[in-house]
């Protein structure tokens, strides 16, 4: 079999006959489908059990495990040679699965593939200017070389859009159960270390947006699981010989120490107070900038130095001012 998607849920009765419906009218149709029940209390359990579709396999798990423990369980029981994540409040556009799997196919190099993204609300009321600059920022780095050299700073590749190879994802031993907002974050990670991702120019994934999901507490949840994911990768990648330069407001460097206390900074600079050249040497030095309205201009003004982003000069996600 060529194909497998899955999808874990949990209390997902709200929204998932529409992300059923749009995997079932794929033009694509020679796929299985594993969908996890991660321990729900509300009636998914009933919906799923209620699809009549041979190419759908139902797994309830007797209690709730997580999404990255059910997508193991799902992959572990696929047989496609390619496994497609379908988020379960979401939808896929009715060509997504046969658009990448044929470039898959036409690009046997290429073993993980995402696309574009646009937004979509809710049963709660959210603007269209929020959802834009939701789907904006998803779809910010398209090319392969940006998603690389950003690698760092997020997660540039939206989960629920990707199809990749089962082997390489077992090869790299799947998702980590004991991360529980950036698991996709921390298995793209490892994946760019053995392949390369792409990203379709083409909107093929409606993504929706939820009220919670843009509140203040559950947006610092996010931000210290990616960064403590991106930075134990630096810390793997940074020679220890390296005297690493951290560029950022007081405040938020202070909470990437908080998180990384062994993170050996050679020097923090106050981004406020960042003037003209400073002694930074590309051939000693490894530069963190931590995001802030001036951030891309001392980014670039590193470049000039001769610091080559993605390499000994890092942009990381920051949402302290």
């Amino acid at each position: 079999m060529e194909l497998s998607v899955v999808t874990a849920v949990y209390n997902g009765a709200q929204y998932i006959e529409e992300a059923i419906d749009s995997i079932l009218n794929q033009t694509y149709e020679a796929f299985e489908w594993i969908i996890v029940n991660d321990g729900s209390t509300d009636t998914t359990p009933y919906i799923l059990d209620s699809i009549t579709d041979k190419r759908v396999r139902i797994i309830h798990n007797d209690q709730n495990k997580g999404t990255a423990a059910s997508l193991n369980k799902a992959i572990e029981c696929a047989r496609g040679d390619w496994i497609a994540i379908q988020d379960s409040d979401d939808k896929s556009v009715p060509h997504r699965l046969n658009t990448q799997l044929a470039f898959l196919k036409q690009h046997p190099k290429t073993q993980l593939v995402g696309s574009l993204i646009s937004c979509i609300p809710g049963a709660e009321k959210i603007s269209s200017l929020r959802l834009r600059k939701e789907a904006e920022g998803s779809n910010r780095f398209k090319e392969t070389e940006e998603l690389m050299k950003n690698r760092f700073h997020g997660c540039h590749l939206a989960h629920g859009t990707v199809m990749y190879s089962r082997s390489l994802f077992n090869e790299v031993g799947g998702y980590n159960p004991a991360i529980k907002v950036a698991h996709d974050y921390d298995l793209f990670m490892r994946l760019y270390q053995v392949t390369d991702p792409y990203k379709l120019n083409e909107v093929l994934y409606l993504s929706r947006v939820h009220p919670n999901s843009l509140c203040r507490s559950d947006i610092e949840q996010t931000w210290r699981e990616v960064v403590e994911v991106s930075t134990d990768y630096l810390k793997r990648m940074i020679p220890t010989t390296s005297k690493i330069i951290l560029i950022g407001s007081p405040q938020a460097c202070k909470q990437l120490m908080l998180l990384n206390k062994p993170f050996p900074i050679y020097e923090h600079i106050d981004v406020s107070s960042l003037k003209g050249e400073n002694h930074a040497d590309p051939s000693q030095h490894v530069i963190l900038i931590l995001d802030h309205k001036h951030a891309n201009r001392i980014s670039d003004r590193m470049e000039r130095k001769g610091f080559s982003l993605g390499e000994n000069l890092f942009k990381l996600w920051n949402v302290y001012g």
